[in-house]
């Protein structure tokens, strides 16, 4: 077993990270090369302010795979989701997406990458045809903040910044071609920050005392945060504890523990019953996660794991916007995905451990 008491769960800030606040100079790391931008404390945040904005827009297509944060803040708004298939590849069907533009003349399109990975390559080039018809193109780079590939050739893209690192809030609204309205009466989402710093307090403690209740109590802060960002996706003001932990970031040595702990990953699994989503070996992808299919009994996998005090999610549970329109490939990716841990927290050692646990399973 690795050396780390524990591997995935929820990031945690540091004392000194919530008491020595700094402001935040500048852009956000990998958002300067867009034109506007506004800083939102959650990316279901960004999605509503955007579509706020857009009264023009009343039917969207979404990708079949997607999470409900992305679809809920767009239905609040009384916005028709229509849903467009993905492949086992996780990129869109072509096809698929064709049919349904010619039948459903959407107003807007709303595409995401998955896991780091350029999995809308292929569907990039539509983009102009696409704005040419009058579609609102929207890109949401959460998954691909840090990779090498983004473009600003969307619309509108929108990002959850604390996905990838130890931010109780964070997420962004940007534009190259159009002037982004700012954040309306809302400022920060002071409750969900509270939580967060008390979860980080306990974890940290925890991790001195390996107390189980210590751990009890800290995984429910996290409870409670999460909980208040589900039931509120008002477009908030990022806060200032989350501006200070991106401005005292190093986002290089994050993109570079990440690749090569997912380099190790797909070098190093070697189980018949798994596979990598992505085929794919990209050296510009900055990978969220290490995607893996398991072909049979994920949740034993997932179990056996976490007995070893590895915590790998699924992404995502399937939302019940989408459980009538699925196809074969569809219901596959929702039944079969599990994304490996590899992000900066961890070293070689610690995804040594990982995959001795999924060769042997």
């Amino acid at each position: 077993m690795s050396r780390k008491l524990e591997i995935g769960s929820n990031f945690w800030l540091t004392s000194e990270e919530t008491r020595d606040l700094i402001p935040l100079k500048g852009s956000v790391y990998g958002l300067d090369k867009w034109k506007y931008c506004v800083l939102t404390s959650s990316g279901r945040g960004a999605i509503k302010l955007l579509f706020q904005q857009l009264p023009q827009v009343k039917r969207v297509l979404l990708p079949i795979y997607t999470c409900s944060s992305v679809i809920n803040p767009i239905e609040s708004l009384g916005i028709e989701c229509i849903y467009y298939p993905i492949n086992k590849q996780l990129e869109v069907d072509i096809d698929g997406l064709m049919d349904l533009i010619e039948r459903e003349h959407p107003d807007s399109i709303y595409f995401q990458s998955y896991y780091g990975f350029d999995t809308l390559a292929s569907v990039r080039p539509y983009y102009h045809d696409l704005q040419d018809k009058n579609i609102i193109v929207v890109e949401d780079i959460t998954h691909s903040w840090l990779s090498d590939f983004n473009t600003t050739e969307a619309d509108y893209s929108v990002v959850s910044l604390r996905k990838w690192l130890q931010l109780p809030d964070g997420g962004a609204l940007m534009s190259n071609k159009h002037v982004l309205g700012q954040i309306p009466q809302y400022g920060e989402s002071d409750k969900i920050v509270v939580e967060f710093v008390k979860a980080s307090e306990g974890k940290e403690r925890y991790f001195q005392t390996h107390n189980p209740a210590d751990k009890q109590e800290f995984r429910q802060h996290y409870v409670n945060a999460k909980d208040l960002l589900q039931q509120d996706d008002a477009p908030h003001r990022i806060s200032n504890i989350s501006c200070s932990v991106l401005a005292k970031t190093d986002f290089d040595e994050i993109i570079r523990r990440r690749r090569e702990n997912a380099t190790y990953l797909r070098q190093n699994l070697c189980n018949k019953v798994v596979e990598p989503c992505i085929p794919l070996n990209d050296n510009k992808a900055t990978p969220l996660y290490f995607p893996i299919y398991v072909k049979d009994n994920r949740g034993t996998l997932q179990k056996e794991l976490a007995s070893h005090n590895i915590y790998c999610p699924v992404h995502w549970p399937m939302p019940t916007q989408v459980r009538t329109v699925m196809d074969a490939d569809n219901s596959y990716i929702y039944d079969h995905v599990l994304s490996l841990i590899c992000d900066q927290r961890y070293n070689l050692e610690d995804m040594s451990s990982i995959v001795k646990l999924v060769n042997h399973v």
